[in-house]
């Protein structure tokens, strides 16, 4: 599972990708991406996501 978390936002308090864990069988990678919460559909954030996405496709 790709876990992607917006950081200009994040409560300390939040699970983050932690909270995933005991419902997700295999590994879960956390990518932190640039921008808040609300903006992560912006076209800056889906930039970020869809480089970490086209390096996940060809590797």
């Amino acid at each position: 599972m790709l876990y992607f978390t917006a950081t200009l936002d994040r409560r300390s308090d939040a699970a983050g990708h932690d909270g995933w864990t005991p419902v997700v069988r295999g590994h879960i990678s956390a990518f932190d991406i640039n921008t808040a919460h609300l903006a992560m559909t912006d076209p800056d954030a889906v930039a970020q996501i869809a480089r970490i996405l086209n390096t996940r496709l060809e590797n």
